[in-house]
């Protein structure tokens, strides 16, 4: 009488189902950093083969001349 309660989002939730959805989260978190470092890896290779192609374009076009 004359009390509140505040119902959170956690509430709601029963433990088994929290703790999984905790662990898929911490999964997919471990999956992001993953593919990030694949990503960057792919971008560091990307920008070195670039820069390959373009020190051979010059030698070619400075071969023409």
């Amino acid at each position: 009488m004359g009390m509140k309660d505040t119902i959170t989002d956690d509430d709601m939730l029963i433990d088994t189902t929290k703790t999984e959805l905790e662990r898929q989260l911490q999964r997919e978190q471990q999956r992001v950093a993953i593919l990030e470092e694949q990503l960057s890896s792919t971008k560091k290779e990307t920008e070195e083969r670039l820069k390959h192609i373009e020190k051979i374009m010059l030698q070619k076009f400075a071969n023409t001349f």
